[in-house]
């Protein structure tokens, strides 16, 4: 049905609904990015590796220019599998990169890159909750980090997901 301006009421609702459903999906109760959008966020990244390769990604991750790795707290980082815990980007916290995480642990002492890692590259995938400093409050909260192993095995990349 027409309204009087010519447009079409079921349609508004129906994108309003989807809209509404979005938000739902990707941002929690207190309009954080959700662990959903920060799967979504490292997907999107793996199908980019598997298009263009790993170069490009890591040059734009490490830019921190690029909007689509880098979303206030949700952002993409990335590391080698070999040597387990070599980060070579991260589009918040450039001094992480070309260094070895493996053993890097939270404010509770949880060796949580080593688990996020070796889960990932076991199975593929892996969210593990750890601890990590916020870039938008600059404070210690908890956070879920969603890491994924690309197709041809050489890379795990993560993103993660904030909340109080």
């Amino acid at each position: 049905m027409l309204n009087k301006n010519g447009i079409l009421k079921g349609a508004i609702a129906a994108c309003a609904a989807l809209a509404l459903g979005a938000g739902i999906y990707f941002f929690s109760h207190d309009n954080r990015p959700s662990v959903k959008a920060a799967g979504a966020m490292v997907e999107e990244a793996i199908k980019y590796v598997d298009e263009v390769g790993p170069e490009p990604i890591v040059q734009e991750i490490n830019s921190g220019k690029e909007k689509r790795w880098c979303r206030g707290a949700l952002y993409i980082f990335m590391y080698q599998v070999e040597p387990r815990g070599y980060m070579i980007a991260h589009a918040v916290n450039q001094e992480l990169v070309n260094k070895n995480l493996y053993e890097l642990t939270d404010p509770d002492g949880k060796l949580f890159v080593k688990e996020y890692l070796d889960v990932a590259i076991k199975n593929g995938y892996s969210e593990i909750p750890f601890k990590w400093p916020n870039p938008e409050t600059n404070e210690i909260e908890s956070k879920v980090g969603v890491c994924k192993l690309t197709k041809d095995k050489k890379y795990v990349i993560c993103s993660g997901a904030y909340s109080k």
